[in-house]
């Protein structure tokens, strides 16, 4: 009785090994070489430096990322003062 359990799941395993084996080999039997490459990767020597005096230009570089960092900061600062307040309010209920 043992030995039929054991090969029951033996054919068990060896089945959904067999069916994901073949999928995964068909898979990559069909698969195209197009499919992983990018067609036109830019290069260093295209590239263009910012110019200054275009404004769209000069506030996506220098001035959305400068916001966005003084932002980040002053949240951080909230939070930590936020959180500090918190503490001391406990303290207070505490005593």
């Amino acid at each position: 009785m043992m030995q039929s359990k054991n090969s029951n799941k033996y054919l068990t395993v060896h089945r959904y090994l067999t069916k994901y084996a073949y999928t995964f080999f068909v898979l990559i039997l069909f698969q195209s070489e197009g499919v992983a490459q990018v067609p036109d990767v830019p290069k260093p020597h295209d590239n263009e430096p910012i110019a200054f005096d275009s404004l769209p230009e000069v506030i996506l570089y220098i001035v959305l990322p400068a916001v966005l960092i003084l932002l980040y900061i002053a949240l951080q600062f909230r939070r930590r003062k936020k959180k500090k307040n918190e503490k001391r309010m406990e303290g207070d209920q505490e005593n």
